[in-house]
């Protein structure tokens, strides 16, 4: 095998002069963090909006769910109002913890934009909705916190 020099998304390829986008090489790091309480008696299917990101924007893999025992509640997914589980499909919330947001996105994954993942063909150049939803009916009240850390170009 021969040894051979390889430059990532990240870097200037000096043999074609490829320069890195900057979401790659030169992006500001930006977040939210958004708060939800849920209620006893919340049901299957409910919404949680938890705040828009520019679809060009590259949600970074140390984004976490927090939250404190939902009781029922064994299935949360979190993804967009276009995509609703492509983020997270079915984190079970009944004990206390923490959890990768983006459980369910395949590391070969983890560099695409918000339009990607939320199944675009094409940018569409708006704010696209981070969106939770209840697979379960909640028996008990209880919070979430969604801190979301995502990439931004210039």
């Amino acid at each position: 095998m021969p040894v051979v020099t390889k430059y990532s998304s990240a870097a200037a390829d000096p043999a074609s002069f490829r320069q890195p986008k900057s979401i790659n090489a030169e992006a500001r790091v930006l977040s939210k963090f958004g708060k939800v309480a849920i209620a006893n008696g919340d049901s299957s299917t409910s919404k949680l909006r938890i705040g828009p990101i520019p679809s060009s924007a590259r949600i970074l893999p140390q984004s976490t769910v927090i939250h404190t025992a939902v009781t029922g509640v064994t299935a949360l997914d979190v993804g967009f109002d276009e995509n609703a589980n492509v983020l997270a499909n079915d984190l079970n919330i009944t004990s206390a913890g923490t959890k990768a947001m983006l459980a369910s996105v395949a590391t070969a994954d983890l560099d695409k934009q918000v339009w990607q993942l939320a199944g675009y063909a094409a940018d569409p150049g708006k704010e696209i909705w981070i969106v939770a939803t209840l697979g379960a009916d909640a028996s008990a009240a209880g919070t979430l916190i969604f801190e979301i850390y995502y990439a931004v170009g210039y």
